[in-house]
C-alpha cells in the first residue's frame, strides 16, 4: 500500500519532477518556436538582400527542363514497339548531336580518378539499360 509520500518517494521529489518536466515543456516550446519561424525570417532575409539566392534562376531551369526530358523520353520509349531499340537510337542520336561539343573540352582538367568514376558508371549505365 503506498504511503503518505506517494509512490514518487516523497513530495521533494514530486516537486523535482514536476519541475523537471516545466523546463522541458519550456525548451521543447521554445525549440517548436524556432522551427517554425526560423524559415518565415530565412525567406525573408532573402526577400531583403540580405542572403544570396538559394539556387539561380539558371540551375532551376536546367533541372526542370532536364526533368521535362527525361520524362518526354520515358513516355516515348514506352509507347514504342521495341524500347530498347527505340532508347538505342536515342542515345545514339544524343552522341551525334554533343559529339561536336567535346572538342571544347579541356581533357587534361579531368583526374585519373575521374575517368575511373566515368568508366564504371558508363559500364554500370550500359548494363542496366541492356544487360
Amino acid at each position: 500500500m503506498p504511503t503518505k509520500e506517494g509512490l514518487c518517494g516523497g513530495a521533494e521529489d514530486t516537486r523535482q519532477h514536476v519541475q523537471a518536466f516545466e523546463r522541458a515543456v519550456v525548451v521543447a516550446e521554445e525549440i517548436s518556436t524556432f522551427l517554425l519561424w526560423s524559415g518565415h525570417r530565412e525567406l525573408a532575409a532573402y526577400r531583403s538582400g540580405m542572403l544570396p539566392p538559394l539556387v539561380s534562376l539558371l540551375t532551376l531551369s536546367l533541372v526542370l527542363f532536364s526533368a521535362f526530358l527525361h520524362a518526354t523520353w520515358n513516355a516515348a520509349t514506352k509507347r514504342s514497339a521495341n524500347p530498347t531499340v527505340f532508347f538505342f537510337c536515342l542515345e545514339a542520336a544524343t552522341v551525334v548531336v554533343c559529339a561536336p561539343l567535346l572538342l571544347f573540352v579541356d581533357w587534361t582538367a579531368f583526374s585519373e580518378r575521374l575517368w575511373l568514376l566515368l568508366a564504371g558508371t558508363a559500364v554500370a549505365h550500359g548494363c542496366t539499360r541492356y544487360g
